[in-house]
């Protein structure tokens, strides 16, 4: 069907874009979070997708923290990377607090502009870097600017 509808050159450039998306998206999975199976508290998500309109990252984040742990919480990161051949780093990272404790809470963290240059993201959270606990991420995705929620519709964050 490619060969009828593209020319050879064009067709030759599309099989390259669409080799490179395969490579990435196995190396790093599907855009669902999966959970990391070493560390309980730590997601990995992506890679995404990141078009010009979307503004914000939004995380549907449930943790459950003892009276005893919650005094080892520090607050929670999300590091980001738009390169595969580029490691997770402390320079590339959103840190956040949480502040309910047992029941879901949804956030809305700024989208780095790194990520909309490039068109690319995948997401590594630590919802409990230093601190044992239990957490389940229900939900990460990406919203445009204008969409609104029941609970926030600002970011509670930015970038370090």
């Amino acid at each position: 069907m490619l060969r009828r509808v593209l020319p050879s050159g064009w067709r030759a450039r599309l099989q390259r874009q669409v080799d490179g998306l395969r490579k990435w998206a196995g190396l790093y999975g599907s855009g669902r979070p999966t959970r990391d199976p070493a560390d309980a508290t730590r997601f990995f998500i992506g890679p995404l997708r990141v078009h010009p309109e979307f503004a914000y990252i939004e995380l549907d984040i449930e943790v459950r923290l003892t009276w005893d742990q919650t005094r080892d919480y520090i607050g929670s990161k999300l590091y980001f990377r738009t390169d595969p051949r580029h490691a997770y780093a402390e320079a590339a990272c959103i840190f956040f607090w949480l502040r309910a404790n047992g029941r879901s809470e949804r956030l809305r963290l700024v989208l780095p502009a790194a990520a909309l240059a490039s068109g690319w993201l995948a997401l590594r959270l630590d919802a409990l870097p230093l601190t044992t606990g239990a957490a389940e991420l229900r939900a990460c995705r990406l919203v445009a600017a204008e969409a609104r929620t029941r609970r926030s519709s600002a970011p509670l964050c930015c970038t370090r």
